[in-house]
């Protein structure tokens, strides 16, 4: 029976050049069975513009233009039984070949990796070199389900506890020796950005002053590319919202009008809070931040809450379900003001990439406890003890 077959390609392309450069993306599936067409979506739009898309017998050809030399795509299926989950592709200017195929031990749709550059191969590397922590959590699960009658529900969760964690000590000792084992590729740098800049557990053990450290380790060539530049700028705005730095300016109008200017609660202790609607940890800190609220008064601290949803109702609900009584603001261009010659939102512009975060800033306007840096745990006690 023949299926249709979607190929979604995330690409992240990388900057060695200013001018575009024509690529060629060739899909066969003649020994794939289940496959009749393949379309290429782009979910970054900017890096790479689709021109053309001409389906043969058994293949498709996708022209288009790279804005740089570099690129990795992720490959993926939606279509029936044989699927193919998340395959990293890599894309340069020119031709770019990709073959899938039935395999018929496994019985899924798979890709060709035979002519896979040495580039492409770090990805497989990567996951050999992580295959021991994930094997040992494996592991140590299949027993703690056959001990789950001997146990009682709070040791049970202790002992589930103790297995993530050393899981996650392992995974990240792995992680970081693969990256300074690999810091002339270019698919080693993606990898970094997604598995390990990304990573909260990461952040909060290692600090960003060594994930700095452990990115200088690459090339200059690669540091010198667009993802080089992207990653360097995302560590620079995260080593600025760093303990003891002065806390970044910023204006924005709150749910009843109101302005708030962080430069002019100088004076004032400000929590600042980043969450949204769907975040339930975020919610589930409500309860601590009511009894915050209430045991300062407003001269002494100032709070202020940040919302990044995407939509405004879905924010204004989440205000009258919750009842919020501090300020409460929305991450959204038309309510925030200029306060110097940059357009960023408050997001970007503290290093937020998962909520919830909390910052402590001084009345001096440094910033003194950031619930990350700060290693705070689920009940925040060091930011209630502050």
């Amino acid at each position: 029976m023949i299926k249709t077959v979607s190929l979604l390609i995330l690409l992240c392309i990388c900057l060695l050049t200013s001018g575009q450069q024509p690529f060629v993306l060739e899909v066969n599936f003649e020994r794939a069975k289940t496959v009749d067409t393949v379309v290429l979506k782009i979910k970054t739009p900017g890096f790479v513009e689709v021109l053309t898309a001409v389906k043969k017998d058994k293949s498709i050809s996708i022209e288009g233009l790279l804005k740089d030399p570099y690129g990795i795509g992720l490959l993926t299926t939606d279509g029936g039984n044989d699927s193919l989950f998340g395959e990293f592709i890599e894309l340069r200017p020119g031709q770019n070949v990709i073959r899938l195929f039935n395999d018929p031990i496994q019985q899924d749709l798979r890709i060709d990796t035979s002519a896979w550059s040495p580039s492409m191969k770090a990805f497989n590397s990567y996951q050999r070199a992580i295959e021991p922590a994930t094997d040992s959590l494996t592991k140590n699960w299949k027993q703690l389900t056959l001990l789950k009658i001997k146990h009682s529900p709070d040791s049970l969760r202790q002992l589930q506890d103790s297995i993530i964690l050393a899981w996650r000590r392992k995974l990240l000792e792995a992680k970081t020796l693969f990256f300074r084992q690999h810091t002339d590729q270019y698919s080693a740098l993606h990898l970094f950005d997604l598995h390990l800049l990304a990573d909260n557990y990461a952040r909060k053990k290692l600090g960003i002053d060594s994930l700095h450290r452990i990115f200088l380790q690459f090339s200059p060539s690669l540091r010198q590319t667009e993802l080089g530049n992207y990653i360097l700028l995302e560590l620079q705005q995260l080593l600025a919202v760093g303990l003891e730095n002065r806390a970044p300016d910023f204006k924005i109008t709150t749910s009843d009008g109101t302005p708030f200017q962080l430069s002019e609660a100088k004076g004032s202790v400000v929590l600042l809070c980043f969450w949204d609607a769907n975040c339930r940890s975020c919610i589930a800190s409500f309860p601590i931040l009511k009894n915050i609220a209430k045991q300062y008064g407003r001269e002494e601290l100032r709070m202020i809450s940040v919302s990044i949803d995407a939509r405004e109702n879905t924010w204004q609900k989440a205000l009258q379900q919750y009842q919020l009584t501090w300020p409460q603001a929305l991450d959204f261009a038309k309510f925030r003001m200029k306060t110097g010659t940059s357009d960023q939102s408050l997001r970007q512009l503290y290093g937020v990439e998962y909520i919830p975060q909390y910052f402590l800033i001084s009345k001096k306007g440094m910033i003194v406890y950031h619930s990350e840096l700060s290693q705070d745990d689920e009940t925040y006690s060091i930011l209630q003890a502050s």
